[in-house]
């Protein structure tokens, strides 16, 4: 038989635990109930600082942006008209070299080109002589021709042959023929010095002193180095912006800018992108003034253009993917708009719609574009990035 103490044992020893559990969590849940809560605060509104420009509408004058490489105006194939051996050339004549106008590039071996014009002379002399001896002979006949002219029938053809009419008709011919032979002779002997037409820069060049000239083989090729030209392609919709012809054009060479002019529309479209061909000359293209111009240069071309009216120059970084752009609005709220972009800068854009005169632009980043962000616009002052800068470009 179990004792009533050992049972008495047992329940405490399950019990008590318990009872000081829960005793506890009653206390625990007193001091909660009692304890005051602390006062609502509401969290601050979200504000990002950005930084904003604001635009304004203007005549913005403009440029268009086009691309091409440095190429000869005029070129020279050097190909002699008379033949022999090479005399003399020019101490330029090489690879590189520079030949002033007027200079003498080579001269071929004179010497038979002499003879030929002493014999040339030498029958223009024999031929006159001729001549003037037939017309000795002619005077004779017609005064033996008046003597039996009344006694005698003959038909016409008989009476110039007895005045020696043919005769001195082919005397004559003999002596024009004779001059003929000179000029050619002197044109030959002038052709054996061949001179400079304009200032050369010569690209190539085979010959030496004592190789042969030979009739119409290429002795050397030569540019025009007073000019150079960049041929451009524009979309034919756009040649109504540009200026005239002889307005000025800036090219960006890859050391440095120089100043060139707007020649002419050339007669043909470019058969790849369909697009009209223009031709930009740039003068003294070797000066040692300023970026040189050599030949196969790649060049960036800003053709002049008519000033866009009412426009508005947005900076190259402030505009977004699509054509859009960010606004801080009149309650400084972030806005995303559409804008109609006419032209494109190296810079900035020009924008005709989708702006209005004084709207803040925002030109920094914004991680999450949200449109009715509140904002906290910084204006970055008077920043009109592109408005009077010549600096441009379109496409």
């Amino acid at each position: 038989m179990v004792s009533p103490i050992k049972v008495v044992g047992t329940l405490l020893r399950w019990t008590a635990p318990v009872v000081v559990i829960a005793g506890g969590a009653l206390i625990a849940k007193e001091l909660i109930d009692r304890r005051e809560a602390p006062p609502k605060v509401d969290p601050p509104p979200r504000v990002l600082p950005v930084d904003v420009i604001t635009v304004e509408r203007r005549d913005n004058p403009a440029s268009l942006q086009v691309f091409g490489t440095v190429r000869p105006l005029r070129t020279l194939v050097l190909r002699p008209t008379v033949g022999g051996p090479i005399q003399q050339i020019h101490p330029e004549l090489l690879e590189g070299g520079r030949i002033s106008e007027g200079e003498t590039i080579l001269r071929v071996d004179r010497r038979d080109y002499l003879l030929a014009l002493d014999v040339a002379n030498s029958n223009l002399v024999a031929a006159e002589a001729d001549l003037d001896i037939e017309l000795g002979n002619a005077a004779v006949a017609e005064r033996e021709w008046k003597l039996l002219e009344g006694s005698i029938e003959v038909t016409d053809a008989g009476r110039k042959l007895a005045l020696r009419e043919p005769y001195l008709a082919r005397r004559r011919s003999e002596v024009q023929s004779a001059r003929t032979r000179v000029a050619q002779a002197q044109l030959d002997l002038e052709r054996t010095e061949i001179k400079a037409p304009f200032d050369a820069l010569v690209l190539s060049e085979s010959v030496e002193v004592g190789g042969q000239a030979v009739v119409g083989a290429e002795l050397a090729r030569m540019v025009d180095r007073s000019r150079f030209s960049v041929e451009v392609s524009v979309p034919a919709e756009r040649l109504d912006l540009l200026q005239p012809a002889g307005a000025a054009a800036r090219i960006l060479l890859p050391d440095g800018e120089r100043e060139g002019t707007l020649e002419r529309v050339l007669g043909e479209v470019d058969p790849e992108g369909r697009m009209t061909r223009l031709q930009v000359t740039i003068a003294d293209p070797l000066s040692a003034e300023g970026a040189s111009a050599l030949l196969g240069a790649y060049a960036e071309v800003l053709l002049p253009c008519r000033p866009i009216g009412g426009s508005i120059s947005v900076p190259r970084a402030a505009l977004r993917e699509g054509d859009t752009v960010w606004v801080a609005d009149a309650n400084d709220e972030f806005q995303i708009r559409q804008v109609d972009v006419v032209m494109r800068r190296p810079d900035d854009v020009l924008v005709v719609a989708g702006l209005e005169e004084g709207e803040r632009v925002i030109t920094s980043a914004v991680a999450v574009p949200i449109p009715g962000l509140k904002l906290a616009p910084r204006t970055r002052g008077a920043e009109q990035v592109g408005a009077g800068s010549l600096e441009e470009a379109g496409r």
